[in-house]
């Protein structure tokens, strides 16, 4: 699972909708990211932290959804 959208608001929003529907679907048993380090990723915009170690707003949602 990956989001391409270089507008950090737009993926958020995204990874809210999508993710959460996922999340709590009985027949969904797993979520795989595709890489997460911007530029480090098979699709341009997909990635969640910035080589520095910043989060992009839709992985600072994630964890805090997963509690993490």
């Amino acid at each position: 699972y990956d989001i391409g959208i270089a507008d950090d608001a737009q993926q958020k929003m995204v990874m809210q909708e999508q993710f959460t529907m996922f999340w709590n679907h009985e027949q969904v048993k797993g979520i795989t990211l595709w890489g997460y380090i911007v530029g480090s990723t098979w699709r341009a915009n997909t990635g969640l932290q910035q080589p520095s170690g910043a989060n992009r707003p839709a992985l600072t949602w994630l964890m805090d959804f997963l509690q993490r």
